[in-house]
């Protein structure tokens, strides 16, 4: 086989917890993740160059500091394989919307060349790989719901979340996930601790329970950058969200709703406020 499509599929945080700052500069979380139906997709072709070319449906995001490409070269320059890739990435994940879509990318890419090339990594050493291009790589690897810890190569599966429709709202300006720490670190803000009531939610599996547990430590701190955030998620709340929050490193709300309908109602009312808006689940 010479070329492949895969999907790859965005997350968000239902917990996030910052407990310090590691003396090797990273943060020590503890974080629930959970994978969610909104998806870019990738099609790799092999090519005989030795090249990683990649193309995308925005252009300026073509580029060599793209996460697919480093993926691509990560496993190119430590394997050595005779064969180079063409890539074309068809993005409908928001960009730095603390969804993971560029950890997503990488992570597809680096599965794809792993059966591509014939490389025959397990997925220990693709997490230890990833790792090394981010803390949602390892996650993103294996999908689901799953406890992240360390700087997210921890990974513990969970019991799945139950399917939850969910209403996502970007604001026009997104927010690097490096400014969000730097910001948290400036504060020097105490952790939540979501995390432990999180996974009981998950043990008792029902939905009203699971979003009462719900929280990011970091939404202080986006909502300290961007004012924004704060209207967009009270107006989520006002319009019949269960619990509505940031993912990650934000800037994107997350409304949690009972059901689709009432996620395009919630989606409707806010269409003409903002720019980037979705409704999807939890998978």
């Amino acid at each position: 086989m010479t070329g492949l499509r895969l999907k790859a599929w965005g997350k968000i945080n239902l917990s996030l917890d910052v407990l310090h700052l590691r003396p090797d500069g990273y943060h020590q979380l503890a974080t629930v993740m959970q994978s969610i139906g909104l998806a870019d997709s990738l099609t790799f072709q092999l090519n005989d160059s030795g090249r990683i070319r990649l193309d995308c449906n925005y252009p300026q995001l073509a580029n060599d500091d793209n996460l697919v490409v480093r993926g691509a070269k990560l496993l190119q320059e430590r394997f050595c394989p005779e064969q180079g890739v063409d890539i074309y990435l068809e993005k409908k994940l928001p960009v730095a919307a603390g969804l993971g879509g560029g950890s997503s990318d990488a992570a597809a890419t680096m599965k794809a060349l792993n059966y591509l090339w014939g490389l025959d990594l397990s997925t220990s050493a693709l997490i230890s790989l990833g790792s090394k291009l981010g803390a949602d790589v390892p996650f993103c690897l294996v999908g689901g719901t799953a406890l992240a810890q360390g700087i997210g190569d921890e990974l513990s599966l969970l019991k799945p979340a139950p399917k939850i429709w969910l209403v996502l709202v970007k604001p026009a300006t997104g927010l690097s996930a490096g400014e969000v720490y730097k910001h948290w670190d400036a504060l020097a803000w105490d952790s939540n601790n979501y995390t432990p009531g999180v996974i009981k939610a998950l043990e008792r599996g029902e939905i009203h329970f699971l979003a009462e547990a719900v929280g990011n430590d970091l939404e202080r701190a986006v909502v300290s950058l961007q004012p924004e955030v704060e209207e967009i998620r009270q107006e989520m709340l006002e319009r019949g969200a269960l619990k509505a929050m940031v993912s990650g490193s934000g800037p994107t709300v997350v409304g949690f709703v009972a059901s689709e309908e009432q996620g395009i109602r919630l989606a409707k009312g806010l269409w003409n406020k903002y720019p980037e808006i979705h409704v999807t689940y939890t998978v």
